[in-house]
């Protein structure tokens, strides 16, 4: 039996776990439930329950079903199944080593909300030694969702999906994915349509990866992606290459925090769009983010054209409720869209939920300035308030005067209100609302404007002007209606009619009707936005004179009549530019002037079809003209026109703008042949006793006598002389248009030549100039010799320096593209460079080079004086030296040295300049020695300031004034004042027999008519405004004879006894 008794045992106890497994299932199931329950719960501090749990030691794995962990009603984990692998071996030594886990849709919900009672966590205690360990190499979670709840912020994420591999010990490949996310905070509601975070995880806190956000919305707002870099651990969070893509611009960002221990936030570091930020903590424990050197083109390069510079600051109370902040930007040198604006403030404070702004904007040389301030108020729908003022700004290259607007924000709608657009009489009145689904309601009409208050509008051309325009419908899909009229169009002051102008937008056509000048012009165009935006447009000119249009587009007066009958249809796609069928007839062409009389014989014809061209027989004949133009024309395919005989070149004037005058007798012979793209042209032109003249140089070329020929790619030059500024002129050379840029060969020679260019300088110079190159930029090099230049304009030396101060500060002009020119010219002036004007007469002598280019030019080189006497405060003085140093190639700043010298009364005065025109010094000395307001009250009074009033204005305060009023400001008044007043004044020292002293006397005249003017008189004293006053009103009869009424009053009082009014009789003989 005993033999037995092991064999008896093992069956039976074989029997006992197969009838506990067919009845309760795997003997290890049924302990490992309660065990990991038990477990679990303690570990968490949270109810843990298992449905069920399958251990299969043949499989080694583990399948847990049914797994909650609950707290409360609103806290809970549901995992409906979890499947883990487990090592083998372990399970000899009582082990229960679990490898990779896979967590099959998981529902998570945290409450964290401070009004629930949280569950002191007990610490986790196991029934023996602890059985399980882990050694994970996988761990994933598929198609989670995650809820987390804070009072009355959650987020919910309904898709979670994460992937753990390990890739070493302790270091793990972590992939994490969220989609469908909503985070609700403060009643406003985000909703993320994917996040996914892709890195590595090192235990316990090391994490490196990326992360990006896809459609972030919130309302109607938008925010399309975002991306980073990310690097976490224990002592630092890294956020490099951050990507933020917006409705606006891109923003490229980095960041660097800094923890000390407990995560207690130590300093942050980093930049936006290569502009760097500073953190850092005021004494009240508020952080403040500073942009030092905020740069405006490295922000919004190259997406939008904004340059500027200046500063920005943001200051947050941290962890204050509700959110507050402040923000403020300074900047110099804004310019949009090549628009210079000047200085621009901006003040913000947020107080959550409403923004409270301040914008305002000052041009720093003119009197261009405007202001924004108002409000904003967040919540279910954006609220809020503003206004908008500008004063003398403009719009188009227009000219107002100023300009209102205010606005109401209110569930979603932008509601303008009292808005006006004033230009220097008239207004325009603008209404209606916006809203930010894109629906638009806008109403423009127009008040009392006339066509003489527009800038581009010729001022030959005038009459009233009405405008009724109305914007509705949605931005995508927009209806547009407006009306143009002028009732009465007056030229010259002659009636030309009623002209009016209707254009409609709807269902993407645009129509456009006009009749100009009583019905004598007549235009119709349909256009529609479809993909090659097809068109069809008509133009009828009943025989009438388009001398207005031609002064309307060419901005200048000439004394023409251009009398057309002509009729224009065309049918084609305007973005291809195909032309499918289309004619443009001619009937008759009449140019008329006191010297020309030019016809055309039979109507020019053109006619389109399939992108193809056709130029039927034309002739001009008239005034020396006998001209004849036929041919053929494919865009963008073969060309075959050609251009026969004799005409006026008085003509060139009337074609384009770019000649201001033009006349002489031409003939030209021409032919092109080739394509479009690549034409070859052969011919000759021919001119005679010729007269040019061009919009940007101001210098008549007279008697010219030209010989051009054209052969196949080659422009050659073979003659070109004329007459300019009284001098000769010869240009010879070729240009070749074989490669894409023509490379030029062009070399001028000019003797004694006499220019006024620009209006303040007369020269007269000779030399060699060349333009060469294959491609731009093209070189412009030579010599010049300056055999007499007269420098003659009266200057206000203090404002010249102010204003080159001002211009030094402003941006460049933007870069439209590569400059065509670039300079290398050689100036030399032996002699005779001759100032003569209020502040200097002297002659120089001196060297200089020009380089740079049209947008920039600059010299090198210096002027140093001859001879010469300066004038100061009405001061004669003799200069000892003087010398002017170009040496900067980034600015015209030159360095300057004057020394110089004058005596006044008994004394000897020193006077010594030097430094750069932006930034000079000034000495002033004296033999005997004087103090410096000594020495300006003997140059500005004649006297020191002991023998001046002591109720004068000249004591500390009043030299300083009078110092002004001589100097540049005086000039300044007086011009102004007698441009709009015919006013002018002047400010000179007088002995007042009243205060026995030299004191500063004001001069004010005025003209009226040809024969009289009053003048005004007065000392000026720091008690009263006005002492020893004198009313002069003087009658001309002729040159020599004049009649006298005065009024003097010799005292501070309105009315005194010692006043006197007299007549005088004054004769004037001139003795041979």
């Amino acid at each position: 039996m005993k033999k037995h008794l092991g064999t008896i045992l093992l069956f039976f106890f074989t029997i006992t776990l197969l009838s506990f497994y067919l009845v309760k299932g795997n003997l290890l199931n049924y302990f490992l439930k309660p065990y990991f329950e038990t477990y679990l719960s303690q570990a968490s501090g949270l109810q843990v329950q298992i449905k069920s749990l399958d251990l299969s030691l043949w499989k080694t794995s583990l399948e847990v079903q049914g797994l909650s962990l609950l707290d409360a009603p609103t806290t809970f984990i549901e995992i409906p199944r979890i499947s883990a692998s487990i090592q083998r071996q372990a399970l000899f030594i009582g082990k229960l080593a679990l490898k990779d886990a896979v967590f099959f849709e998981p529902k998570i919900k945290i409450d964290l909300s401070t009004n629930v009672q949280k569950k002191k966590q007990s610490p986790a205690f196991f029934l023996g030694s602890p059985i399980v360990s882990y050694d994970f190499r996988k761990i994933e979670i598929q198609k989670s969702s995650l809820t987390i709840i804070k009072n009355d912020s959650s987020f919910e994420a309904r898709d979670v999906s994460l992937q753990l591999h390990r890739k070493q010990k302790n270091t793990y490949d972590m992939t994490l994915s969220l989609q469908d996310q909503t985070i609700t905070s403060h009643q406003t509601i985000y909703r993320i349509a994917k996040t996914v975070w892709s890195g590595s995880w090192k235990t316990p806190l090391w994490i490196e990866g990326n992360v990006s956000i896809d459609h972030l919305t919130s309302g109607k707002q938008v925010l399309p992606h975002l991306k980073a870099h990310l690097r976490l651990h224990p002592n630092q969070l890294a956020l490099k290459d951050i990507f933020i893509e917006t409705p606006f611009l891109p923003l490229r960002a980095n960041a660097m925090i800094d923890f000390e221990k407990n995560w207690k936030l130590k300093s942050i570091a980093g930049s936006m769009n290569e502009n760097p930020l500073e953190f850092s903590w005021t004494p009240d424990q508020k952080l403040l983010i500073k942009i030092p050197h905020l740069d405006l083109k490295k922000f919004f390069h190259p997406y939008l054209l904004i340059e500027g510079e200046g500063e920005s600051t943001l200051t947050l109370p941290l962890g204050k409720k509700p959110w507050e902040a402040e923000a403020t930007l300074q900047l110099k040198n804004l310019t949009v869209q090549k628009i210079f604006l000047g200085k621009a403030h901006l003040s913000a404070s947020i107080k959550y939920p409403q923004l409270t702004y301040a914008v305002t904007l000052t041009h720093p040389h003119q009197e261009a300035a405007a202001k924004l301030t108002g409000n904003l108020t967040w919540g279910p729908s954006l609220q809020g308030r503003g206004f908008l003022e500008a004063h003398h700004f403009s719009i188009w290259k227009e000219n107002f005067k100023s300009a209102s607007l205010s606005f109401d924000i209110e569930k979603s709608h932008l509601y303008l209100k009292d808005a006006f657009l004033i230009k220097k009489r008239g207004q325009f009145l603008l209404s209606g609302s916006l809203s930010t689904s894109g629906k638009v309601n806008l109403f423009l009409s127009s008040k009392e404007i006339s066509l003489q208050e527009f800038d581009q509008i010729p001022r030959w051309i005038d009459g009233p002007f009405t405008v009724e325009a109305r914007l509705q419908n949605t931005l995508q899909d927009p209806s547009f209606h407006a009306v143009f009229s002028v009732p009465e169009t007056m030229f010259r002051e002659k009636s030309l009619g009623l002209s009016s102008c209707e254009i409609t937008f709807k269902k993407q056509t645009l129509a456009l009707r006009a009749f100009l000048f009583d019905k004598n012009i007549q235009t119709q165009v349909m256009l529609s936005t479809q993909k090659d935006l097809p068109y069809h447009a008509t133009l009828n000119i009943q025989n009438f004179d388009i001398t207005p249009l031609i002064y309307f587009f060419h901005h200048k007066f000439l004394d023409i009549s251009v009398v057309v009958r002509s009729h224009f249809e065309w049918d084609g796609a305007l973005r291809t530019g195909w032309v499918s069928q289309g004619s443009f007839v001619i009937e008759s062409l009449s140019l008329t002037s006191k010297q020309l009389s030019i016809q055309n014989k039979g109507s020019l014809q053109v006619h389109a079809h399939h992108n193809q061209y056709t130029v039927d027989h034309f002739f001009l004949e008239g005034t020396h003209t006998a001209l004849a133009i036929q041919g053929t024309i494919v865009p963008k395919g073969p060309v075959r026109l050609s251009l026969e005989g004799p005409f006026d070149l008085s003509i060139l004037s009337l074609a384009t703008a770019f000649f201001e005058k033009s006349a002489g007798m031409a003939k030209i012979s021409a032919h092109i042949e080739g394509t479009t793209q690549k034409p070859v042209v052969f011919g000759s032109f021919y001119l005679n006793s010729g007269e040019l003249k061009t919009s940007w140089f101001p210098a008549l070329i007279e008697n010219i006598s030209s010989s051009i020929s054209f052969s196949q790619n080659k422009i050659s030059i073979e003659k070109f002389q004329g007459h300019l500024g009284n001098g000769i002129l010869d240009i010879s050379g070729t240009a070749l248009f074989e490669k894409k840029e023509p490379v030029y060969d062009i070399r001028t020679k000019f003797k004694e030549v006499s220019l006024q260019f620009p209006s303040w300088l007369y020269s007269t110079a000779s030399g060699e100039l060349a333009l060469s190159g294959s491609k731009r930029p093209y070189l412009l090099h030579g010599n010049v010799e300056i055999l007499e230049s007269i420098y003659k304009e009266n200057i206000d030396w203090r404002s010249k320096i102010i204003a080159l101060k001002k211009a030094r500060y402003l941006p460049k002009v933007q870069d439209t593209g590569p400059s065509p020119l670039t300079f290398d010219i050689s100036i030399q002036a032996p002699k005779n460079i001759f100032v003569q004007n209020n502040l200097a007469k002297l002659e120089a002598s001196g060297k200089l080079k020009v380089f740079g280019d049209p947008k920039n030019i600059y010299l090198t080189g210096q002027l140093n004086l001859l001879n010469g006497l300066a004038f100061f405060k009405n001061n004669e003085f003799q200069l000892k030296a003087a010398s002017l140093t170009f040496a900067d190639k980034k600015e015209i700043d030159p360095d300057f040295f004057i020394q110089a010298e004058t005596e006044v009364k008994t004394y000897k005065i020193s006077l010594k300049a030097e430094g750069k025109l932006s930034e000079y010094h000034l000495t002033l000395s004296s033999d005997p020695s004087l103090p410096d307001a000594d020495i300006l009250s003997l140059l500005a009074f004649g006297t020191v300031r002991s023998n001046l009033s002591d109720q004068s204005l000249v004591d500390v305060t009043s030299l300083e004034l009078g110092a002004l009023l001589f100097g540049g400001v005086q000039e300044k008044i007086q011009e102004g004042t007698k441009k709009t007043l015919g006013i002018t004044f002047r400010l000179s020292p007088s002995y007042s027999d009243t205060k026995h002293a030299t004191v500063p006397r004001l001069l004010i005249s005025k003209p009226f008519g040809k024969h009289a003017d009053l003048l005004f008189s007065s000392t000026l004293d720091k008690s009263t405004v006005f002492s020893d006053k004198e009313f002069n009103l003087k009658y001309h009869f002729n040159r020599n004879l004049s009649i006298v009424s005065y009024w003097e009053d010799l005292s501070d009082e309105e009315l005194q006894d010692n006043s006197s009014l007299g007549i005088d009789l004054q004769a004037q003989i001139e003795f041979p």
